[in-house]
């Protein structure tokens, strides 16, 4: 089994401070293999929000990280830097590769950065990004196949459509093409999963440290992978505990390899 912790919009900048710690023992106690974090490490891309949200992310359980920039790690508030060198401090703080990726007998995972200068708030996808994802995929056997990116492809039904990356359509098709099985992404504030007429599952990811909340606690998602399911499961913040756990009403659930295979 191969575990993935999956955290979101953790805001460093606009945070519950009171869940920092409960998050880092919970993550230590899940003990996982790899941990994704899927944008909006800031609130406003500053060097020393990134260097607060770098730090804790390093304090949790010591495994391979794949972290990727929301639109709020873009430097809005400079406008020249906003055009010119837009990630300069997510560089400072997470490396250059524009396609972090991580690959086992079991999973291989990529993630895109789908944050725009121009595109405030839900971003785009594009195609040389998306023929590279075609070619790393091309390029592995790992069993399940899995992209992360910061804004979603799919929404629920009671988000209105327009409020999904820019050319999520174009990049679906491109998806099916290459057999991915998992979407993780996060931006709206809240939990869900769905495969939503699709072979490919979205798991969204709320806000992990955010005071920012919108319709539920401050959550985030912990993954399993076996040969032949894929568990998903929520934890939710309970303030009054000052702690993580499992959601019992979350609608979490597992799903096989074959419901998830691609013809």
């Amino acid at each position: 089994m191969l575990t993935l912790v999956q955290i979101s919009d953790l805001h460093f900048g606009a945070l519950n401070p009171r869940t920092l710690e409960p998050l880092r023992r919970t993550v230590e106690n899940i003990a996982p293999d790899l941990i994704v974090v899927s944008g909006d490490l800031t609130q406003r891309a500053r060097a020393a929000q990134f260097s607060d949200a770098a730090r804790f992310i390093e304090s949790l359980h010591p495994c391979p990280r794949v972290v990727i920039p929301g639109n709020h790690d873009i430097a809005l508030w400079n406008l020249w830097r906003r055009f010119i060198d837009p990630r300069r401090n997510f560089r400072n703080h997470f490396g250059h590769d524009r396609f972090p990726e991580f690959v086992s007998k079991e999973l291989a995972l990529i993630g895109v950065d789908t944050s725009r200068s121009l595109t405030i708030s839900n971003g785009r996808i594009n195609q040389e990004q998306l023929n590279t994802i075609a070619r790393f995929f091309r390029n592995n056997s790992s069993r399940w196949k899995v992209v992360v990116a910061h804004h979603p492809f799919v929404l629920p039904e009671e988000i209105e459509a327009g409020s999904a990356v820019g050319r999520a359509d174009m990049a679906l098709s491109s998806f099916l093409d290459d057999k991915i099985q998992l979407l993780l992404t996060g931006h709206r504030h809240v939990s869900w999963n769905s495969r939503l007429g699709s072979s490919i599952l979205t798991v969204h990811a709320g806000t992990a440290t955010s005071s920012r909340i919108r319709a539920e606690p401050n959550a985030f998602n912990d993954i399993r992978f076996t040969e032949n399911a894929v568990e998903i499961r929520g934890y939710h913040w309970q303030a009054d505990e000052n702690t993580y756990r499992l959601d019992p009403e979350s609608q979490w659930s597992c799903f096989t390899h074959a419901q998830l295979r691609n013809p």
